[in-house]
């Protein structure tokens, strides 16, 4: 058994999904050396069913983290983090390459969930747009003024997808998508997506083997989880911050999860309180990580970090700039409302964060 103490920024190997929307974005836009034919995501890290990280270097080789956090759920996840969360890893962290239109769907909360999927949580996510091919489009939210009678009946007449509102995206933009907002993704885009850590998605039509009854109750669970609002433009202006040559850039925060962006041209000094981990994964460019009681743990382009809560103090050194996404369980008033009133942030800037609609986390705390 290892101890608290032996921990350190843990990488994985990719979890690996072939669906057809997928082809060779990932490999070719990070380097990753991954096996031939269509990937469409990598589930960079994850403890979900039978899809759990295993750590890729040092020590731990071999490794899965659901033993990992079984072991070390306080040092690992953070206490705060640990006891929201019990015995599991809260985030599904993954790639994801549409050279094809993902179909149009919607995902469960978690009251939903606990009620019609036993055992469930719900599935909350977010996509920050790494990569678009010009005019690359998203669907997300209905079009304006949708009635539940007008979406049943555009389901009935085989053209659901009419109902949901589509909109150009580029590299740099997030994108919020709250349990319950319909939603699916253009050809020609690659994310990176934080999300609750389900797999649970409801679609307006039967699948191929299904028979009647069963369609039935998959368009009806469907339409049961869609929440219809009027949303407007669902990009979520970022919030930057410059610290010397590093600029550290909020893109979202809600109560399952916060997204950042770090540019660096420097070292970056992180600290954490032990109440929640920190997981990385490096857009461009490379560095390490270093800390107290080990060697220095190198990434690079498209490579996913988990940094312990326990680790206390370290500092990501870059090789010249790179660019890394940050995701975490937040205390929404603690790491992301009091440090940008603190900044002399605008309230409505910050409120922003929290995306459109009803789904907000983050507007009541600024009331």
């Amino acid at each position: 058994m290892t101890t608290s103490a032996a921990l350190y920024p843990l990488k994985f190997q990719e979890c690996i999904r072939r669906y057809g929307f997928g082809g060779r974005r990932i490999p070719e836009y990070f380097g990753k050396d991954l096996p031939d034919g269509i990937i469409a995501e990598t589930w960079e890290i994850t403890e979900h069913g039978a899809d759990v990280s295993v750590v890729r270097d040092g020590p731990l080789a071999g490794r899965d983290l659901r033993s990992l956090i079984a072991e070390h759920a306080d040092a690992l996840l953070g206490r705060r983090v640990a006891a929201m969360s019990p015995g599991r890893f809260p985030l599904l962290l993954k790639f994801l390459d549409a050279q094809r239109t993902l179909g149009m769907q919607v995902h469960p909360d978690d009251e939903f969930a606990a009620a019609h999927e036993p055992g469930e949580s719900g599935k909350t996510e977010a996509w920050y747009i790494v990569d678009a091919d010009p005019g690359a489009t998203l669907f997300c939210g209905n079009v304006p003024g949708l009635t539940r009678e007008e979406l049943v009946r555009s389901i009935a007449e085989g053209n659901p997808e009419r109902c949901m509102a589509e909109f150009a995206v580029a590299p740099g933009d997030t994108v919020y998508v709250p349990a319950g907002r319909m939603h699916g993704i253009g050809k020609g885009i690659l994310v990176y997506e934080a999300q609750q850590s389900c797999d649970l998605t409801y679609g307006p039509r039967g699948w191929p083997r299904d028979d009647p009854e069963t369609t039935r109750r998959r368009i009806e669970k469907f339409v049961q989880a869609c929440r219809l609002e009027d949303l407007g433009d669902q990009r979520i202006p970022p919030v930057s911050i410059q610290h010397g040559r590093n600029e550290r850039r909020f893109l979202l925060a809600n109560r399952y999860f916060a997204m950042e962006r770090l540019i660096l041209a420097e070292p970056w000094h992180q600290h954490l309180d032990g109440g929640k981990f920190l997981a990385y994964s490096a857009l461009s460019g490379a560095g390490s990580v270093e800390y107290t009681g080990g060697p220095p743990v190198p990434f690079r382009r498209g490579e996913s970090l988990l940094v312990p809560a326990c680790l206390a103090d370290y500092t990501i050194v870059p090789e010249g700039e790179c660019e890394i996404m940050v995701a975490y369980v937040p205390d929404l008033p603690a790491d992301v409302v009091a440090p940008l009133r603190e900044l002399g942030v605008a309230p409505m800037a910050i409120a922003a964060l929290g995306g459109p609609g009803a789904a907000n986390d983050v507007a009541p705390l600024l009331e």
